[in-house]
């Protein structure tokens, strides 16, 4: 818009996004055109693994994300208390 502050808004067809929750669209438009498995942590978080392609099993040397922020080396805890990321 000419001559605003900068405020940005989004508009949502909703045809295409029947709840009108496009931030949640948005998110698992990223996780199915970049190939990203997720895991909840326990405190909460998602764990995001990007993968090479969509049947890439999820192994050691993916590049991680948490809620899309690059992350430090280090052990995270999942939901499912046999694995660890």
């Amino acid at each position: 818009m000419d001559g605003t502050s900068n405020n940005f808004f989004v508009l949502v067809n909703e045809n295409l996004v029947p709840d009108l929750d496009a931030y949640n669209y948005l998110k698992k438009l990223r996780y199915r055109n970049l190939y990203i498995a997720t895991q909840e942590l326990t405190n909460g978080k998602i764990l995001e693994i990007i993968r090479t392609t969509e049947y890439d099993s999820v192994r050691i040397g993916h590049k991680v994300t948490i809620d899309a922020d690059n992350i430090k080396d280090g052990v995270y805890k999942t939901h499912i208390k046999q694995k660890t990321a």
